[in-house]
């Protein structure tokens, strides 16, 4: 599903010295706004959701998943990556992040999928070293794309 849905239009990759957390969301969303997967405002319950409950969405050392439940702010099941250089706190400086994964679900089975693919993903350590020292998007895709379920 990943090589499916994680593709070169869907991965940005920034310094991210001296950005702010909500632009890099916005930023790491831009691709599936730009491809009709979602629309701002899944982007802003995104946000709204971090500034109520914290930053939950910190699955670990600098990985952060970003979803919200709300399937009706979403078109199409997608995932975008973005990759920055520079770890930026996710609220926090306790919660450094580089890789900033925004998923979008437009049902339960797309949810499903996607979960599993990105357990399998970064449950690996070597996948997750992998995509912390990759300088470009073709070391990327090369990760994920290597994640062969569904």
């Amino acid at each position: 599903m990943l090589s499916n849905l994680l593709k070169r239009n869907t991965i940005t990759i920034i310094d991210g010295d001296g950005i702010s957390w909500r632009n890099v969301i916005q930023v790491a969303a831009k691709p599936l706004i730009e491809n009709g997967s979602i629309t701002q405002s899944y982007v802003d319950s995104i946000i709204k959701s971090i500034l109520r409950d914290g930053p939950y969405m910190n699955i670990g050392p600098k990985i952060a998943l970003l979803y919200t439940p709300s399937s009706k702010l979403v078109k199409q099941t997608g995932i975008s990556l973005l990759k920055s250089s520079v770890p930026v706190a996710l609220v926090s400086k306790e919660h450094m992040i580089n890789l900033w994964f925004v998923m979008a679900f437009s049902d339960s089975e797309g949810r499903l999928k996607l979960m599993q693919a990105m357990t399998m993903l970064l449950t690996n350590p070597d996948n997750v070293s992998q995509l912390l020292s990759a300088r470009d998007i073709d070391a990327l895709l090369k990760v994920t794309n290597a994640v062969g379920i569904i």
